[in-house]
C-alpha cells in the first residue's frame, strides 16, 4: 500500500479521540498503536517522536506532533496537502511505527460480586431488581419518599416505617404485618435502608428511615453497602473500575474530546460502575506496601474526580472547586478520604496544601498510618491531565510506577505550559502547580530548578 498514518494513543485520552476524530470526518484510515493495550511500545513512540504525551501522529515517517498541531495544520490548509505527499510514498519501515501484529497481554479481570438474593413472598429479588421497584415514583408504585420534618427538624429524602411494612404487603402480596416487618428487617439488616439517625432497627411505627442510595453526605461508594472481604486484589479491582468509568466517559466525549457529564450519570453502564464501587470499602490501604499504596492512590484520586464531575457536576469557580476537593470522597476499608485527603495527607506525605494552614491527620488519626512518609513530588505530575495533551501513563502499576512516574514527569515538562525556559531573560516560568508545590520539588528557586532538570530532554535540559 502507498502511505499510512500511524497514531499513538491511549484508549480513555480525550486529546486522542478529537485526533482520530479529525481523521475520521476526512475518512482518513490510520493505523491506531494504543499504549493501554501495549505498554511495551511506549519506548518506541519517545524515541520516535522524541515526545511523551499522547497522541503522536505521524504520516508514513514524519512525524507532525500531538492534537494540537494538527489542529493547526488543518487550520492552515497545510494537512491536505501533508496528507497527499504522504500517499506518494510508500508505507513507513521504521519497525517503531509497525502495529503490534499479536493479541496484547491478557490484564487479570476483576471478579464481579455475586449479587445479593432476598426472597419476599414467594419470589427472589436481586438488590438491583428491588431497587429498581422501590425508587419508582410513588405514582407507579414506588415507595412514599419525601423530606419529613420531626420537632422542627428537617429529614430529607426518607419514607416512615408503619407505611412502610403497608407497603411491602400490597406490593409484594404478604399475608400478615408480622411477616411484612420481618422482610423489612432483613433489609435493614441487609444496609438497603437505616433509620435516619442510626437509634433503632426497623419497627413498624412512626419512624423514619432512608435507603442507601439517599445519603447525600456519603463517600460516593457508599450508594451500596460492602459486605464480606474483598473478591480482588486492590490494584486489579481499582483497575476494572476505572476501565469501566472510562468506557462509558469515553461513549459521551465529541470529536473536540468534550465531555456530556449529563449523559454519562444517566448512561446504565455508569450506574453499575457507581454501585460496583461499593468494593473499594473492603480494602485496607495502611496494609498496602508503599509502592502498591502509591500507584493505587494516584489511580484512585483521578476515577474520584471523574466520578465526581458525573455525580456532583463540574466546579465552577474558586470557591466551588475548593469546595468538590475539600468534600468529595470515598470510604477505604472504614476510613473516608477526600480528593485532598488522598493528595496531600497520603501522597503528599501529610504536608499541608497551599490552601490550608495545617497538616491533614494528626497522628492520632487511623489515617495518619497510610501517609507515604516524605510525600513524592512526582505524583503532581500524575493526578492531573494536560490541556493540550496527556501523560502517557493511565494506569500506575505497583510494579513500574517509579519508571511510570519518570515518563509522566518528562511529559509534563515538555509542555511550555508546564514549564517554559525564557533564555533572553534569564527566566523559568512555571505552571500554576509547580508554584502551589514548590516546596515539594526544593527550598530554594535553584534547588526547584534543579529537581525539575531531571524530568527535562534534549533542548529544554541543555537550556
Amino acid at each position: 500500500t502507498m502511505g499510512r498514518i500511524t497514531i499513538f494513543s491511549l484508549a480513555t485520552c480525550p486529546h486522542c479521540k478529537k485526533a482520530k476524530g479529525l481523521f475520521a470526518t476526512k475518512d482518513w484510515e490510520y493505523a491506531d498503536i494504543n499504549l493501554s493495550d501495549y505498554p511495551e511500545k511506549r519506548s518506541d513512540m519517545i524515541t520516535a517522536a522524541d515526545r511523551t504525551t499522547v497522541p503522536q501522529i505521524f504520516f508514513n515517517e514524519k512525524h507532525l506532533g500531538g492534537a494540537a498541531e494538527i489542529e493547526a495544520l488543518d487550520n492552515r490548509g497545510q494537512l491536505d496537502e501533508l496528507y497527499a505527499e504522504m500517499l506518494r510514498q510508500p508505507d513507513p519501515t521504521d519497525p517503531r511505527l509497525e502495529p503490534p501484529a499479536y493479541t496484547p497481554r491478557p490484564q487479570p479481570i476483576a471478579l464481579k460480586a455475586e449479587a445479593e438474593q432476598f426472597n419476599i413472598g414467594d419470589k427472589e429479588y436481586t438488590y438491583d431488581e428491588l431497587m429498581a421497584i422501590f425508587l419508582r415514583p410513588k405514582a407507579e408504585g414506588g415507595v412514599d419518599i419525601d423530606n419529613r420534618t420531626h420537632y422542627f427538624k428537617k429529614y430529607p429524602k426518607c419514607f416512615v416505617g408503619s407505611q412502610f411494612t403497608d407497603y411491602l404487603m400490597q406490593t409484594f402480596h404478604i399475608r400478615n404485618r408480622k411477616e411484612a416487618v420481618q422482610v423489612g428487617q432483613q433489609l435493614c439488616m441487609s444496609q438497603l435502608f437505616h433509620h435516619v439517625v442510626h437509634e433503632h432497627g426497623f419497627e413498624d411505627d412512626n419512624l423514619f428511615y432512608r435507603f442507601q442510595v439517599h445519603e447525600e453526605k456519603a463517600p460516593l461508594n457508599m450508594s451500596k453497602i460492602w459486605k464480606g472481604s474483598s473478591i480482588n486484589e486492590p490494584m486489579v479491582a481499582l483497575r476494572g473500575l476505572k476501565k469501566q468509568l472510562g468506557a462509558v466517559v469515553s461513549k459521551h466525549t465529541d470529536t473536540d474530546g468534550m465531555v456530556d457529564y449529563i449523559a454519562v450519570s444517566k448512561d446504565p453502564d455508569y450506574q453499575e460502575f457507581h454501585a460496583a464501587t461499593s468494593e473499594l470499602q473492603s480494602f485496607s490501604l495502611s496494609s498496602m506496601p508503599i509502592p502498591v499504596r502509591k500507584a493505587f492512590c494516584i489511580n484512585m484520586y483521578n476515577m474520584l474526580v471523574i466520578h465526581g464531575y458525573t455525580q456532583l457536576g463540574v466546579p465552577k469557580g474558586t470557591i466551588q472547586i475548593l469546595s468538590f476537593f475539600g468534600n468529595l470522597c470515598y470510604r477505604v476499608g472504614d476510613l473516608d478520604y477526600t480528593a485532598n485527603e488522598i493528595e496531600n495527607g497520603v501522597l503528599r506525605g501529610n504536608k499541608n496544601p497551599p490552601t490550608a494552614p495545617f497538616n491533614y491527620f494528626k497522628t492520632s488519626d487511623p489515617r495518619f498510618q497510610t501517609t507515604i512518609p516524605g510525600g513524592d513530588h512526582r505524583i503532581h505530575f500524575a493526578l492531573n491531565c494536560g490541556a493540550k495533551s496527556c501523560p502517557p501513563v493511565k494506569d500506575y502499576t505497583a510494579e513500574a510506577v517509579d519508571e511510570e512516574l519518570r515518563i509522566s514527569g518528562q511529559a509534563f515538562c515538555e509542555q511550555d505550559t508546564n514549564l517554559h525556559v525564557d533564555l533572553a531573560n534569564r527566566k523559568l516560568y512555571l505552571s500554576k502547580i509547580l508554584s502551589w508545590y514548590g516546596s515539594d520539588f526544593g527550598d530554594s528557586d535553584e534547588e526547584i530548578a534543579r529537581t525539575l532538570l531531571q524530568y527535562c530532554r534534549g533542548e529544554k535540559a541543555e537550556q
